[in-house]
């Protein structure tokens, strides 16, 4: 189809395409061989009728899948948080995303209970509308609750929690993360935990995956650090002896 075409200069793709379609046209319109009907002439008698209207949208592909609310009633998709009412924490729900918004429902039922513009970098998505005002969420975790349990197992882990909750838009989006750090403070004794969150505050490093990493790997180290002692022996004189 494209040879006739081979001798003549096109100047732009649009012009290339407008001798295409004269081409096709001229194609679909020709008998075929040995045949007294052309391909355009058969579509009319025998394809035609059986077509179906287009969709009146574009395909869209969606990821669908389940979750549940966490209790600072944020969804996760992608390691992004998306927040739904406040009134559905701990519920599960449907997720449904497509390449521009992650809409959230509940299981069996069509309506639409958030939505949000879709992110795929870490992060948060927060509607004020979505925030408890007067909530029991208030009433049993609050910013000061955080910090005076943190206070009971030291001053860095304190410090540590202060800044991670300042470090967000909203402190309930790191009221997770507090959790997180204080519950694996109950893995450790307080002198280690301490150290721990005083490495991870010289690193301005305010996450409970950083203080996990810490944790697990600096453990052993502090551990020996802590229980280190000078060596005592008979023959070696310590500093009282040049007093």
């Amino acid at each position: 189809m494209i040879s006739p075409e081979r001798g003549q200069r096109f100047f732009s793709l649009h012009d290339l395409n407008q001798a295409l379609q004269k081409r096709l046209t001229w194609l679909n319109n020709r008998p075929l061989t040995n045949q007294n009907q052309s391909r355009r002439s058969l579509f009319e008698s025998q394809e035609k009728a059986a077509l179906q209207p287009l969709p009146t949208y574009a395909f869209e592909y969606l990821e669908v899948k389940q979750a549940k609310v966490h209790p600072d009633y944020h969804v996760t998709f992608h390691k992004h948080h998306y927040s739904v009412p406040h009134i559905y924490a701990g519920q599960s729900v449907l997720l449904r995303a497509s390449e521009r918004l992650v809409e959230v429902f509940l299981p069996g039922k069509e309506d639409r209970i958030a939505y949000h513009v879709r992110c795929d970098q870490p992060g948060y998505n927060t509607k004020a509308e979505h925030m408890p005002v007067h909530h029991r969420w208030h009433q049993d975790w609050s910013p000061e609750r955080f910090q005076h349990w943190a206070s009971q197992i030291g001053p860095h882990t304190e410090h540590l929690i202060v800044n991670l909750l300042t470090s967000r838009r909203h402190p309930e989006q790191a009221y997770r993360s507090c959790l997180g750090i204080l519950q694996l403070a109950k893995t450790v004794d307080h002198e280690t935990m301490g150290a721990v969150c005083e490495l991870a505050l010289q690193n301005c490093a305010y996450s409970y995956r950083a203080v996990k990493y810490l944790l697990t790997t600096k453990m052993d180290m502090l551990a020996k650090e802590q229980k280190s002692e000078p060596f005592v022996h008979e023959h070696i004189r310590n500093q009282s002896y040049y007093s």
